[in-house]
């Protein structure tokens, strides 16, 4: 499936996991190379790449009634119907995303529904391509949970990063800069993202992500009571646009 809108051309594959394969902007590639993949219980061994959907949970977990949250969550194991929404099996919860375009690029608007009242964590998934001189800009104060210490700095760019690095900062706004200073930028109604910097510990290739979540973790286990709740008799929403 194809969409785009003022500048900015998305490829989505419905069959994997709703996965966006392909974002091109300003004549370029913005994300890092993914093939197809079949599902298993570790998401890197899947196949790194391209942009993800991760709910309920990023990092695997067991939630205090006993239930299994699995790496990298359900959304991306399982074929979306008509494109565009999926059910995750393990907390009961339907993910809806839909696509629209404005005068600067593409809106993408989410929805989270449920028969019962149920915590969510979601945050988007996308790892792009980091070449020589690529940095993320962006404000606020960033701490670290991965390595584990309390706060970091800003990596002027992903030349500066050795290893893999995962933080969170309450921001609603960032962009990729790459060394010649064309940029994307991203936007978000959520009050949280997580940023993740790696140059290539646990992919092919250096990446960088931009990750506009419900939650200040990897982890629903961890900031359970801290997350927003899909109610019975209301959806949640929130959005993301790419400019």
């Amino acid at each position: 499936m194809r969409f785009s809108g003022g500048g900015v051309e998305l490829l989505l594959d419905p069959a994997d996991g709703g996965r966006i394969t392909s974002l091109v902007a300003h004549g370029r590639e913005w994300l890092a190379p993914s093939s197809p993949r079949v599902p298993n219980e570790s998401f890197v061994d899947a196949g790194t790449g391209g942009w993800d959907e991760c709910a309920p949970t990023v990092r695997a977990g067991i939630l205090p009634d006993g239930t299994v949250l699995r790496d990298h969550g359900d959304a991306w194991r399982s074929p979306w119907e008509e494109g565009i929404r999926v059910l995750l099996p393990s907390v009961g919860v339907t993910l809806e995303r839909t696509l629209s375009a404005t005068p600067t690029g593409v809106r993408l608007d989410y929805s989270a529904t449920s028969r019962s009242d149920v915590p969510l964590l979601w945050c988007a998934h996308p790892l792009f391509a980091a070449p020589p001189g690529t940095r993320i800009v962006a404000g606020g104060e960033l701490t670290a949970e991965y390595p584990a210490i309390e706060r970091i700095e800003w990596p002027a760019s992903i030349d500066d990063v050795s290893g893999a690095i995962k933080a969170f900062a309450d921001v609603q706004e960032a962009s990729i800069r790459h060394a010649d200073g064309v940029e994307l930028r991203m936007r978000w109604s959520l009050p949280h993202a997580g940023f993740y910097w790696d140059s290539s510990e646990f992919t092919s290739t250096p990446v960088m992500a931009i990750e506009p979540t419900t939650g200040r973790s990897d982890s629903a286990v961890d900031v359970l009571d801290a997350l927003p709740v899909v109610r019975a008799d209301e959806p949640l929403r929130w959005w993301i646009e790419l400019r």
